[in-house]
């Protein structure tokens, strides 16, 4: 998962330190610049602003304004040690809206920390100072009959402590009751009393540009304390209207202790009508102690516009080095995960990791475990068949177009493939060719876990214009129901606000294109049962680098009876003057078997949950970064190791599975409180810099516990981190760990090139390469070293439980490794709010997963067609906007659960309702649902078996010797009377019934002619077991 400077606005928003812990949140949002109201759509712009004890925040939600994209929201999260709080602290923003004056009565709500006892004035610009109260109304016509009103609220108290003496939030915001178009801006203000500046009375702002036009002020903030010597960095995503080039202006006042004005940086942001990243650095210079910073349009006509998204402004305090401490540390420290890594044998090509065989080859065909591969004149899959399905409707093609000519197409009928390597994990084909203007090499390795890489290199032996070159994946379209593709994004692959943008699920249906995109990393179609992935390692090479100009690049396209990814390296002409190379890959999926006994896992975190009746059946135990296990949150090293094995050996003379938690891209080094340094790994200082993980660039997470800051860095796992935290874990098998419980962290972007990341473009730009083959090897590593440590004792055969979230973790080749994935943080409210149209669907009701989830989305994310077992992790008390006592009720927990019974799929009971959890595990073990002979006959495809008369009862059914367990599932949101008929004949597993019983209330229940009668209320099931 990702994280964000901005998730520390979230975590204040959590009390409960466990809550935070799990939340892979990273926010998303964007506000709006624009002139005059003529740029504007009616709509309702609301502003909040938000300050914490550590960061000053100002959000604004922006909704239906023309030329925006909708409901995107900004947070600029300024470091507390740059705030003066002797000083004006206003984060005051100029008026975007007008609303015509005269037409009504608007109402001013405010919540959260200012008192009530402080009255707030409302300025309405050309009229007066209105003085009122929470929740009062004021007369827009009170205008002194202005033809347009601009409002301004401004609350004044006598210290920042005052005014923020509580931890609710400050939520203001004006709502106009006949729903027009309204401003409102909270600026606060301290004894001072700091008044507006005669330019924020005007529209068009302050100023004049060197045009001679009046400047359009976007937004300001000011003032930030500064000290000499430190270096603020400024980033965000933008985009803007196609006219605006050379017209958004970032202007960075400097000021002395006197407030007199130093000197102005300006700093000119080119028009993109794609979404952008910008970054500068600003240096402090001597005498100067305050900076603001002001977005600004550079005599722009009023109809242009611009979007900001995830503004920072940031100035990391390092820990100061001591560099003979450094040096001493380097020459004494036992450094053995540096001289000795842990787990390189996984990594020959000799060793296959269970549960997977060798690899089986006969001549140009390639055989793993429950797939075969075979392999055309240039090492592409020509044939692929998985789980008893020949899924491709042709062989996989490369063009590549000159001149309308494609110079690869004597390829497809000369030699075949050299196999150039054959070993027991691994088969590579090579083919070199001589073609018209260009040499080509083609190397395709495949894995013992079906795990294919691809390598092409197209050496030109003069400047050749290329049109094209494209790859096609051609699959039936019995196979190709569903798409799922996605990656987290990079500088260049930022989609904007919306997060489903980075992990897209969706059913096909049509003709032609049925979807495309620029760029994502990874693309999967499939049916329920099985797969195929392409993945992509990075865009270089790729061309057009602009957005704008490849929009089709990706494609998945329906013609007739196949639907093809359509993958464009080059979709413009280009001349290619020198060589380039392209990495890519697949994997067909199921990637593996999975795990005997499965449907018997309970899970549990360690020491939660106890007191409640259902708890004790729990047989997976998830350590959580605490003491015994971990002293630093997201530390890998074990502070106390005896007690750790004492109560690791208890846990497992009681049958549990022992499992810590881990993240692959955090490394928690140190405690503070007060500012005062608690605690301290060495091994940080001299490895940070290389280890950081830059997307874009690195950063800090900090993790309240209690009263003090647990700071973790995000690293990369392509650095040498990789060595220190698999080694670290090592001593975590030693202890008693059979493997992990949640392995938080994807495959993402990194641009650190001191550790090998990134590439430069053609115009000398770094760029990200994504970490996946890399994190694919620290998977292969650290199941390697369990295996080892704690050989046939070892509770489970994988390497544990992937965090699948986001999309960037579900990505089959890092998965073939894992026995389970975990999923379903990404659903959590907080990442939708900001956006009107998710929020009015999915708070249409209390059916928060009903509004969220279609089937068709659950059985693409927590379907079987993978390999690793699905699970579902609920977000319900942790969401924010939900109800709290409806996801605290059973109701709110059968929501999801009715989901997850009917696709067999185990729950990790948190943030949820857990004893509902716990009573579908009694009934599953009246049952005996881990049992090895359970046979599960999905809703979809057993018409044979079963008859539901409504439409929104879904019935799947568990078959074993002597036993039948049927889950009866109502999926709408009304209550359904229902007959549910089985044919016992056709599911053979009981003849005859003699028992019949509700497995939840062991009531007995009426079978007459193998029939059901039931009324079942809104998203809720009946769990009935036939013996």
């Amino acid at each position: 998962m990702r994280f964000s400077k901005e998730m520390k606005i979230f975590k204040r928003l959590a009390r409960n330190l466990f809550l935070w812990q799990f939340c892979g949140l990273f926010l998303f949002a964007g506000f709006a610049m624009a002139g005059e109201l003529s740029s504007l759509k009616p709509g309702i712009i609301k502003r909040e602003a938000l300050i914490r004890e550590e960061s000053i925040a100002v959000q604004i939600d922006v909704n239906n304004i023309a030329g925006v994209n909708k409901d995107m929201r900004a947070i600029i999260n300024i470091k507390p040690e740059h705030v003066d709080q002797n000083d004006d602290i206003a984060l005051a923003t100029a008026s975007i809206d007008t609303f015509p004056a005269g037409k009504g009565k608007a109402k001013l709500s405010i919540k959260g920390l200012i008192p009530a006892k402080y009255r707030l004035n409302v300025i309405v610009y050309e009229g007066k100072k209105i003085a009122f109260n929470h929740d009062e109304y004021f007369d827009i016509s009170k205008a002194d009959g202005a033809k347009d009103a601009n409002v301004r609220v401004k609350a004044v108290f006598g210290s920042i402590e005052e005014a923020f003496a509580t931890a609710q939030g400050n939520l203001v915001s004006i709502t106009f009751e006949e729903n027009e178009k309204i401003d409102a801006a909270l600026e606060i203000l301290d004894k001072k009393n700091v008044s507006f500046k005669e330019g924020y009375k005007s529209r068009q702002g302050i100023g004049i540009t060197s045009s001679g036009e009046k400047a359009q002020l976007a937004f300001r903030i000011r003032p930030l304390s500064v000290v000499n010597g430190e270096k603020i960095d400024i980033s965000f995503n933008y985009k803007t209207s196609n006219a605006l080039e050379k017209k958004l202006l970032l202007m960075v006042y400097y000021y002395n202790k006197d407030n007199k004005q130093l000197r102005v940086s300006y700093i000119k942001v080119p028009q993109s009508s794609d979404w952008t990243f910008f970054s500068c650095s600003q240096d402090v210079r001597t005498g100067e102690a305050y900076m603001a910073v002001v977005f600004r349009f550079d005599g722009a006509p009023t109809t242009e516009w611009a979007v900001i998204d995830n503004i920072t402004l940031s100035k990391v305090r390092e820990r100061k080095r001591d560099a003979a401490a450094v040096e001493a540390f380097l020459k004494t420290a036992d450094l053995e995960w540096l001289k000795k890594p842990v787990g390189l044998e996984a990594l020959s090509d000799d060793t296959v990791l269970p549960p997977f065989t060798s690899v089986a080859v006969q001549g140009n065909t390639v055989e793993v475990w429950n797939r075969k591969y075979g392999f055309n004149t240039i090492g592409l899959p020509s044939e692929v068949v998985t789980a008893n399905a020949s899924i491709l409707n042709g062989p996989i093609t490369l063009s590549c177009l000159s001149n309308g000519i494609d110079l690869f197409s004597e390829l497809q009928h000369n030699r075949k493939p050299i196999i150039s390597k054959r070993t027991k994990g691994k088969v590579e084909f090579t083919r070199k060719a001589n073609l018209k203007d260009i040499g080509v090499s083609f190397k395709s390795s495949i894995e013992y876990d079906g795990f294919v890489c691809y390598t092409m290199t197209i050496v030109p032996r003069k400047a050749v214009l290329i049109d094209n070159l494209r790859l096609e994946i051609p699959l039936k379209e019995e196979y190709a129901r569903y798409l799922y593709a996605g990656g987290e994004p990079t500088i260049r692959t930022t989609d904007g606000p919306k997060i489903l943008d980075r992990a897209l699920m969706k059913a096909l249906d049509g003709e032609g294109v049925l979807w495309q995109s620029p760029f994502k990393p990874w693309i999967w179609l499939g049916d329920d049962e099985r797969g195929f992935e392409w993945f992509c390692n990075s865009e270089q090479g790729w061309y057009p680098q602009d957005y704008s100009s490849r929009q089709r690049a990706q494609q998945v396209v329906k013609k007739g009876k196949t639907v093809s990814i359509s993958i464009s390296l080059i979709s413009a002409q280009k001349e290619l003057k020198k060589p380039v190379t392209y990495t890519f890959g697949f994997i067909a999926t199921p990637v593996r078997p999975e795990p005997k006994g499965w449907r018997a896992w309970k899970f549990k975190i360690k020491n939660y949950w106890d007191y409640v009746s259902g708890s004790e059946k729990a047989n997976i135990f998830n350590y959580w970064p605490a003491p015994p296990w971990s002293e630093i949150i997201h530390s890998p090293e074990i502070p106390d190791k005896e007690k750790y094995r004492l109560i690791a050996e208890e846990d497992h003379r009681k049958g549990h599975t022992v499992l810590p938690y881990i993240s692959p891209i955090l490394f928690g080094y140190g405690i503070r409180s007060n500012k005062e340094e608690l605690a301290h790994n060495p091994v940080y200082d001299p490895f940070s810099e290389e280890w950081a993980l830059h997307n874009p660039n690195p950063s800090l997470l900090t993790t309240r516990r209690g009263k003090t800051d647990h700071i973790a860095s995000f690293v990369c796992p392509v650095s040498r981190w990789a060595d220190y935290m698999i080694w670290s874990m090592k001593k975590h098998a030693q202890c008693g760990a059979d493997g992990i419980s949640i392995f938080d962290g994807g495959t993402g972007p990194c641009r650190n090139t001191l550790h090998g990341c990134g590439y430069s473009d053609d115009a000398g730009e770094v760029n990200s390469t994504y970490t996946g083959l890399a994190v694919r090897n620290m998977c292969k590593r650290l199941l390697y070293m369990f295996n080892q440590e704690r050989g046939s004792i070892k509770s489970i055969t994988g390497l544990g439980i992937d965090h699948t979230h986001y999309g960037n973790g579900d990505v089959a080749f890092k998965g073939a490794f894992f026995d389970g994935g975990l999923k379903g943080e990404e659903l959590n409210s907080g990442y939708y709010l900001e956006s009107a149209e998710w929020k009015n669907k999915l708070f249409q009701d209390q059916y928060y997963y009903a509004n969220m989830l279609p089937l068709e989305i659950f059985r693409i994310g927590w379907g079987h067609q993978w390999g690793w077992v699905p699970i579902f992790f609920p977000q319900l008390t942790k969401s924010p906007g939900i109800d709290k006592e409806w996801a605290s009720s059973p109701e709110g927990t059968k929501d999801f659960m009715v989901l997850a019974l009917l696709h067999d799929c185990r729950v990790l009971p948190h943030w949820c309702h857990v004893k509902t959890v716990f009573d579908v595990w009694n009934a599953e073990d009246k049952f005996g649902l881990g049992d090895d002979d359970v046979e599960f006959l999905p809703y979809w495809k057993n018409e044979r078996y079963v008859k539901s008369s409504s439409d929104s009862v879904k019935v799947s059914l568990y078959r074993k010797k002597e036993a039948i367990m049927a889950i009866i599932g109502n999926v709408a949101k009304t209550p359904e009377e229902v007959q549910v008929k089985l044919n016992l004949a056709e599911i053979g597993a009981v003849k005859k019934s003699k028992k019949v019983f509700d497995g939840i209330t062991d009531e007995s229940q009426s079978f007459e002619k193998n029939t059901f009668n039931f009324k079942i209320p809104p998203r809720d099931y009946k769990i009935i077991i036939i013996q």
